[in-house]
């Protein structure tokens, strides 16, 4: 497999401090395939946005424009901080389809910060599909979540209660035969999350996920965690700022037994468990970032959809260039 993309952005601001009215535009495309040539795509797309911020609020609006199965993106967002341990955000999108079909999203956040180091967070959104034809019907769902955040020096950690409504929008392509019944489903989750720097160059941080009710949600495994360990070049000789960067990273991430759905005669899809392992490799030379990652490098053998096995030992590497004025 191979991708390139190429993207040119621009934008101009009133102010240089990140304050004030700023207008960004983005163009550029993306090209991927295979060795064989049976698969060989190239999308195109451009954007705009305008925004405006301050000391206590700040908006933004983005059209994006694409040709590909959703050819238009319509995003609004804002953000409001009437006090300092009060900050509010919502945020507003609407997506145009091919075929006569569309979709949108609302939602809002807050966090209420009483002490320095905790604060208690809460989201909520309402996602709705409209697919529009004979055989498709709208579809709304509402999800919020709600946690408390820990934020110290060295450690921070973060746990979140979440729910997730039910909807179900259509598969496409070779999946639409083969994508289980029922994946879909309300299901409320509790997730942790840790993340610890006890030196400036050594970071670990990872998750823990479990379904709460019901337990046998389509997608959603017990016991699901990752643990990450991450080094960085700030151990070595000091050099000017951007000229070199080394990133290496470890993870580990596995899962318990689940569903992935059921089958046309209502009985449950397993959704095996599995442990896999992923290493990262990066290197920042001035405008070139130089990566290489490796994924399962356990070789484990399991699927996520029935019949289509994961890829072992997959490899993927490249270089991304910045070039600025």
């Amino acid at each position: 497999m191979h991708r390139t993309d190429a993207f040119v952005r621009a934008f101009a601001a009133t102010r240089d401090d990140g304050m004030g009215l700023r207008l960004d535009a983005l163009f550029g495309s993306s090209t991927y395939g295979d060795s064989s040539g049976a698969l060989e795509r190239r999308t195109h797309q451009g954007a705009a946005t305008v925004g405006y911020r301050s000391a206590v609020w700040s908006g933004e609006l983005t059209a994006r424009i694409r040709d590909t199965r959703t050819p238009l993106e319509i995003r609004l967002r804002g953000a409001w901080q009437p006090v300092r341990f009060v900050t509010v955000s919502a945020y507003a999108s609407r997506w145009t389809h091919l075929a006569d079909r569309h979709s949108s999203e609302a939602g809002a956040a807050g966090e209420l910060r009483l002490l320095r180091p905790v604060a208690l967070h809460g989201a909520l959104s309402h996602p709705a599909f409209m697919w529009q034809n004979q055989a498709d019907t709208a579809q709304r769902s509402t999800d919020w979540s709600g946690g408390v955040a820990v934020a110290l020096s060295r450690l921070s950690l973060d746990v979140t209660v979440a729910r997730h409504g039910f909807f179900e929008a259509p598969a496409f392509g070779t999946f639409a035969a083969v994508l289980p019944r029922g994946t879909s489903i309300d299901v409320t989750t509790l997730t942790a999350a840790f993340s610890l720097r006890p030196v400036s160059y050594l970071s670990l941080s990872g998750w823990y996920r479990h379904p709460l009710d019901p337990i046998r949600a389509a997608f959603e495994p017990p016991h699901h965690s990752r643990i990450a360990a991450r080094l960085e070049s700030r151990m070595l000789t000091k050099f000017r700022r951007g000229v070199f960067d080394l990133v290496l990273q470890a993870g580990l991430e596995g899962w318990g037994d689940g569903v992935a759905g059921t089958d046309s005669t209502g009985n449950d899809l397993v959704l095996h468990g599995a442990t896999t392992v992923d290493y990262l490799l990066e290197i920042r030379l001035v405008g070139a970032v130089l990566f290489w990652t490796l994924r399962n490098a356990g070789v484990e053998r399991y699927d996520l959809l029935p019949g289509y096995q994961q890829a072992r030992s997959l490899q993927r590497f490249g270089v991304r260039w910045e070039f600025t004025n």
